[in-house]
């Protein structure tokens, strides 16, 4: 049993090892794009750069509204036509490196569910092989166990296809 204050096992230092390589390799794997698109997104996902917008665009609208305003002439007068475009042609290319980053991210998520899937039925696998063996064990030493209707139900194979179904079923139409 893991000391809770304590060093990490040898399994769950394996484990983490595995897990940072497998990320590593993902993060190689991307392409130039998609760093690109990661690098975008993480510079402009920052606090300092929502402040930076706020001022800009804040001094752009005090600049165009108020003519003569500190002896400026407008150059983008209302309805701010050249602000508009600038910040739609901003949103569209930030909207395309958000959907790139998050794409990837998605692929990398789902593979993670598909070795949790195997992960998962190898577990229940042995579970199943054990829970068998364990009944030979009692039944052997005439345990009462043996005969329990509840671990022969727990002995039963899963079948995930049927299982996949009958979640399908269960969850509620898109309509």
């Amino acid at each position: 049993m893991p000391d809770p204050g304590g060093k990490p096992s040898v399994a769950e230092k394996r484990n983490i090892r595995a897990v940072m390589n497998s990320l590593e390799r993902a993060s190689a794997r991307r392409t130039a794009s998609e760093r690109a698109a990661d690098a975008v997104t993480t510079a402009l996902g920052r606090p300092l750069v929502l402040a930076i917008h706020v001022c800009f665009y804040g001094a752009w609208l005090v600049w165009n509204s108020a003519p003569g305003f500190w002896g400026l002439r407008p150059f983008d007068p209302f309805p701010f036509s050249l602000l508009t475009l600038s910040v739609s042609l901003e949103a569209i290319l930030l909207t395309l490196f958000v959907l790139t980053s998050q794409n990837r991210i998605r692929r990398e998520a789902d593979h993670h569910a598909h070795v949790d899937l195997q992960v998962n039925l190898l577990a229940e696998l042995e579970a199943t092989k054990m829970l068998g063996m364990l009944q030979s064990l009692c039944a052997h030493f005439g345990l009462e166990a043996a005969n329990d209707r509840e671990i022969d139900d727990l002995r039963a194979r899963t079948d995930p296809e049927r299982l996949f179904e009958t979640i399908r079923e269960s969850l509620p139409s898109d309509t």
